[in-house]
């Protein structure tokens, strides 16, 4: 008897953990379900205004202009010319100076430097960020993660001319905030200025 009353303690602490009161299901779902719908509904007003089904197919991309280091919020240089191509999903070319001597190459989740010494494999360090970036992207995040079934979405509200860390700086003039969980590992949070609707 005595080795059978730690075996029901266990499972009855099991069961407990494991239902969940049924008047608790019901009151949280519709406000999720509101939620979901007004998370849905900003992605696809924001999609809309970027294009659309035109921005979500295009395949291919090239860019050029001048990019530049940050020190404290403060540019801290004059500015390096660059040119960007992609290939959609994870194919990418960056090439810096006037001359175009320095270029970054990645493929997949492989990254090369070319300079005048040759072509060598990224760093570590910084093939890891880039592709950190690269999974955080807004095209990613729109063509990827929003297509995955395991994606919850959750609108968090109007958020005006509040920043939550230091690394969430919405503008002012007032914005929504919408959140993606893809899992418990990948979160991403988009500030949705109202001015751009």
């Amino acid at each position: 008897m005595k080795r059978l009353l730690p075996i029901f303690l266990l499972l009855a602490v099991a069961w407990g953990q494991t239902s969940t009161p049924p008047s608790a299901q019901s009151q949280s779902l519709p406000a999720d379900q509101e939620s979901v719908r007004k998370a849905k509904a900003l992605i696809d007003q924001m999609t809309q205004a970027l294009g659309g089904q035109a921005y979500l197919n295009v395949q291919d991309s090239s860019q050029e202009g001048r990019t530049y280091s940050f020190h404290h919020g403060q540019p801290n240089s004059l500015g390096v010319l660059y040119w960007r191509f992609s290939k959609f999903p994870d194919k990418e070319r960056i090439e810096f100076t006037k001359k175009r001597d320095v270029v970054y190459v990645y493929n997949g989740n492989k990254g090369y430097e070319i300079t005048f010494k040759g072509t060598a494999p990224q760093d570590e360090k910084t093939l890891t960020e880039y592709l950190r970036r690269r999974e955080y992207s807004l095209e990613w995040v729109l063509r990827r993660w929003l297509n995955d079934p395991g994606v919850a979405l959750f609108y968090e509200g109007a958020a005006a001319g509040r920043a939550g860390d230091h690394h969430e700086r919405p503008q002012p003039g007032g914005h929504d905030l919408y959140r993606s969980q893809h899992s418990p590992a990948y979160k991403k949070k988009l500030f949705l200025a109202r001015s751009c609707r």
